[in-house]
């Protein structure tokens, strides 16, 4: 299957988001994060992931989410500035876009570069996937 055509979707507040496998790098436990001066509120810290220093970004703080459970992996994401990492809780799985209905195809741009692409239902009894690029 043509990674383009997949996402790895995860849950943040009731609602469902992915990125596409193509931007995915790795699931990782989250480290302890290392915080700097003059870092925006959004962005956790940085971990040393391979010998590099890497941000980690708190997606609820991006959305305006009153943080819910303790964030405990972290998505490690190719993006246009580099591999970024976003911590959430829990990965839902990978999923298919072969057959998944586009409700809503938008640029909304976020706070440290993150984008929502466009919006897809991908089974009919199931939330809306917000689909985000970086």
């Amino acid at each position: 299957m043509n990674a383009d055509k997949e996402v790895l979707v995860f849950e943040l507040d009731d609602k469902l988001y992915a990125f596409p496998i193509s931007q995915m790098k790795e699931v990782i436990a989250l480290p302890p994060c290392n915080i700097a001066p003059m870092m925006p509120p959004y962005l956790l810290g940085v971990i040393n992931y391979k010998n590099s220093v890497l941000p980690v970004y708190s997606l609820e703080k991006i959305f305006g989410i009153e943080q819910g459970k303790k964030n405990s992996l972290c998505l490690i994401v190719n993006s246009r500035l580099g591999l970024l990492g976003y911590a959430i809780d829990a990965v839902l799985g990978i999923r298919s876009l072969e057959k998944a209905t586009q409700i809503e195809e938008r640029v909304s741009v976020l706070p440290g570069e993150l984008r929502i692409v466009s919006t897809v239902q991908l089974a009919m009894q199931e939330k809306p996937v917000h689909i985000l690029n970086n």
